[in-house]
């Protein structure tokens, strides 16, 4: 039976599932988020994670893109991360990214259409944050 890896700011840790080996029974810590699944309930992922896509997208775009205000906010929003446990958010980055972009975005296609865009862009980081930076890119190239 597989187990969930969770990883957070402690570690990482397996969660081995309950009796009828289908469902698991967790409380995330602070910071925590699932990671996927340890076929050898040894700590170790089974699968490759996503997260490493949206890494090389955010560096690649953080690259192209520059230093905006995205980075001010991060500046004055990291202790309030820290306190609430949000610290390497990946939703937050993007969104960081995102609003670096805004004077290219701008510059592109407009003001009020760049304020759609990363109206748009905003809201799939929620739960799609690699589809928000294809999608940012979609849009710089176009």
């Amino acid at each position: 039976m597989a187990c969930l890896l969770l990883r957070g700011p402690q570690g990482d840790r397996s969660i081995k599932p309950n009796l009828d080996g289908k469902t698991y029974t967790y409380s995330l810590l602070p910071g925590e988020k699932i990671a996927g699944m340890d076929n050898e309930c040894n700590g170790q992922l089974a699968l490759k994670e996503k997260p490493v896509k949206v890494k090389d997208l955010i560096q690649e775009l953080d690259e192209e893109i520059g230093a905006g205000v995205g980075n001010w906010i991060k500046v004055f929003a990291a202790p309030v991360a820290k306190l609430v446990g949000k610290q390497g958010c990946t939703s937050c980055e993007v969104r960081r990214v995102i609003t670096n972009a805004y004077a290219r975005l701008k510059a592109k296609h407009g003001q009020a259409e760049a304020l759609k865009i990363m109206g748009e862009l905003w809201s799939l980081t929620l739960n799609k944050p690699e589809i928000a930076l294809e999608k940012l890119k979609e849009y710089l190239d176009a």
